[in-house]
């Protein structure tokens, strides 16, 4: 689910502790928005700027300081997921984007390109781990042949060092890592 909403001169937003509504802080006051419809319940214009990275909520957050994040002025975009990263939101020129997705557990939900190249592999670190080993076994294979040319074809090892690489990225992005 994708929605975008306009919103001018958006400065910060976070999540309240539920995560149940979304603060948004502009130039011009702040809003807050009900995440499971996402109807704007109230509008204040009064100004209320970030004080160590929190703006006081408003409506059925008030009382509340909400953690938020800011803009980053140097790209000239504020993005920030809420705490099980389920939500992502994204904020650019006026428009606020917000992506909702459940991460992947289940590892027969993921790609077949994924699942083979992690497969027996349960933790980000021996993915890592394994990365390192094809890596170094191309270097190795390369160096070697130099005085051997047969080994030359060792250095394809770095194929597999990027499809653990891609991997990992997906998971990261998508799916969820056992603990170790």
């Amino acid at each position: 689910m994708q929605k975008s909403f306009l919103i001018g001169g958006m400065i910060a937003g976070g999540f309240d502790a539920t995560g149940r509504y979304l603060l948004t802080v502009s130039h011009s006051g702040r809003g807050v928005y009900d995440t499971a419809t996402w109807e704007k319940l109230i509008r204040d214009y009064d100004d209320a700027y970030p004080e160590n990275g929190c703006v006081p909520g408003i409506g059925p957050i008030a009382g509340e300081l909400i953690p938020v994040t800011e803009m980053d002025y140097d790209t000239g975009i504020l993005a920030f997921t809420n705490a099980d990263e389920s939500l992502r939101i994204h904020y650019s020129e006026g428009t606020m984007t917000v992506e909702s997705f459940a991460r992947k557990e289940n590892r027969s939900d993921w790609p077949l390109m994924v699942r083979l190249g992690l497969w027996g592999i349960s933790t980000r670190a021996t993915a890592c781990k394994f990365v390192w080993i094809s890596f170094v076994s191309a270097l190795v294979c390369l160096v070697i042949g130099l005085f051997l040319p047969v080994f030359f074809i060792g250095s394809i090892w770095i194929f597999s060092a990027y499809w653990y690489i891609y991997a990992i990225r997906w998971v990261d992005q998508y799916g969820k890592w056992r603990e170790a």
